[in-house]
């Protein structure tokens, strides 16, 4: 899920965005609670269930801002 919220604010010769993003990952997956030594089952030779855990939500707050300029005719570089 991502959300994102913008707004423009224009001078004569500038023009200024900004905004703010918000971003919500969530696998449901899981990862290994000591990868270099992942204990077996000897039953079934796979990894135990019990070795696992589940992977938490990530979440991340982005700003943004952006300047930029009309150019024309009368823009000089």
């Amino acid at each position: 899920m991502a959300l994102y919220f913008q707004d423009k604010v224009e001078y004569n010769d500038l023009i200024i965005n900004f905004g703010l993003r918000f971003d919500y990952f969530d696998t449901d997956d899981r990862t290994l609670k000591d990868p270099a030594n992942p204990p077996f089952d000897p039953n079934t030779g796979y990894v135990a269930e019990n070795a696992w855990k589940d992977v938490d939500p990530f979440q991340q707050l982005s700003p943004r801002l952006g300047f930029s300029f009309p150019v024309s005719e009368r823009t000089v570089f």
